[in-house]
């Protein structure tokens, strides 16, 4: 009996807020609902993050009106090229080097969201209630879109290096296979049961990257890497795949 008397004495004080004279809590019943495609970047030799990331994410400003549990709220990415997913907040993109790309979020909200399971949260511009009337839906909804722009510099610009690669440690891969080593400047690289797109980077001793290919699959099997162009002596080859070493052989042109 105690707790039921706790839930009613809650719900009453909550109905008094919203109809009373104190409208601080009423002011949560409608929100901006906005898309937040994050900052324009410029990389080098990685991927970019996508999304805006600040207390809306993608979602952006809120306006006191809290969306984060709705459920209806979807996002698109436009063009698809270079992402890791054109259905998430927060992909990963890889225009290529030497490309920019300007990628357009759209967000799509469900007008309601009864995130306090005593009133209704609205998207402003959608029907629904504008003060904070218990149990009333919101309606139709909201598709708001915004853009960043994401430019991936050439490939032998300085900016693409590696740190004292001498030092990396050696990463192998029953997958990855690299022959003929050493060679006269042609090897091969052969990618098996790889179920995610990889880039291949190709560093001289400096850490200047000479060589590399974006998007690499299984189906690109024996994949030539020619440094026939390259000065004779040591080079490092780095296989990444999401951001993460997966290979990285010393191999030597004589």
């Amino acid at each position: 009996m105690k707790n039921k008397n706790k839930a009613i004495t809650a719900f009453i004080a909550v109905v008094a807020i919203c109809l009373g004279t104190n409208n601080a809590f009423a002011q949560s019943c409608t929100g901006a609902c906005n898309a937040d495609a994050g900052p324009d970047q410029t990389i080098c030799c990685g991927t970019a993050t996508l999304g805006g990331t600040g207390a809306g994410n993608c979602r952006g400003a809120t306006s006191n009106c809290n969306f984060d549990g709705n459920p209806g709220t979807t996002y698109s990415w436009s063009p698809t090229t270079g992402l890791s997913s054109s259905t998430v907040c927060h992909p990963t993109a890889n225009p290529g080097w030497g490309n920019t790309i300007t990628y357009t979020l759209t967000v799509t909200f469900n007008c309601g969201n009864s995130s306090t399971g005593l009133a209704t949260c609205c998207c402003d511009g959608c029907s629904g209630p504008t003060d904070c009337k218990i149990a009333t839906p919101c309606s139709s909804s909201k598709t708001v879109t915004d853009a960043c722009v994401i430019t991936k510099v050439p490939l032998n610009q300085s900016c693409c290096r590696l740190m004292n690669p001498a030092q990396q440690n050696e990463v192998v891969s029953e997958n990855i296979y690299l022959y003929p080593n050493p060679s006269t400047g042609e090897f091969k690289l052969s990618l098996f049961k790889s179920e995610h797109p990889s880039d291949v980077h190709v560093y001289n001793v400096n850490g200047d990257a000479v060589w590399g290919r974006q998007n690499i699959d299984s189906s690109q099997i024996h994949m030539p890497i020619d440094l026939s162009g390259e000065a004779k002596g040591i080079y490092f080859v780095r296989v990444t795949r999401n951001d993460n070493v997966i290979f990285f052989k010393k191999v030597i042109v004589q």
